[in-house]
């Protein structure tokens, strides 16, 4: 109880500024690790959330349609989320490793930002993503190079080719509200950045 009610609009948090609502969260994580190969790591991860606030307000003028023993979802809310990483190496040379990753998850709450008390009731796309990566080992301790005195504090040196959203799934990150001549509102959907390419080189110090 006596909690600040808000709002998400994008990245913009509005506050009551009142104490003015009840609210709960509640949830539990699930992972599993382990290793298809030894040296490699590959994990599941499962959650499941729920995070709802009640208004302690009076529905005035302003607020009509505001029902104060209706339980809505907060806007962090995200009520499921699956999350996989599996690697592995080439059988005979593990200087050669590939990852791949996958998440799917719930879309968060929103709302117009002209109606707070309505800000969560609507629902974005769910999430999902899957990255895929190669990485292949440059140096290690074992090479003649690492003895040298210029590199005696380096362990190993990898180049790293990753694809970020490999499917090039248009995820929604946020709305933009657009007010309509006849006075309506339309929600036009922000999406997220399309299939990337990153390539990047990793130095671990001893």
């Amino acid at each position: 109880d006596r909690v600040i009610f808000y709002s998400v609009d994008n990245v913009q948090i509005r506050y009551s500024g009142h104490n003015d609502t009840k609210a709960y969260t509640a949830g539990v994580d699930f992972k599993l690790s382990g290793e298809l190969v030894p040296g490699a790591e590959s994990w599941l991860n499962f959650s499941l959330m729920d995070a709802k606030q009640q208004l302690l307000i009076t529905p005035t003028a302003n607020t009509p349609s505001v029902d104060p023993k209706a339980w809505m979802s907060s806007p962090t809310e995200q009520r499921y989320a699956f999350s996989c990483l599996f690697q592995d190496y080439w059988p005979t040379n593990s200087n050669y490793k590939v990852q791949l990753k996958f998440i799917w998850s719930d879309g968060l709450p929103f709302g117009s930002p002209n109606n707070p008390f309505q800000s969560t009731h609507f629902r974005a796309p769910a999430y999902r993503r899957v990255d895929i990566g190669g990485s292949r080992l440059l140096v290690s301790k074992s090479d003649e190079l690492l003895t040298k005195p210029a590199f005696k504090h380096i362990k190993s040196i990898w180049l790293n080719l990753e694809v970020f959203n490999l499917l090039s799934v248009k995820n929604v990150s946020s709305y933009y509200w657009v007010n309509h001549i006849s006075g309506q509102q339309l929600a036009a959907p922000n999406f997220l950045t399309d299939r990337i390419f990153n390539l990047k080189l990793i130095v671990d110090f001893k």
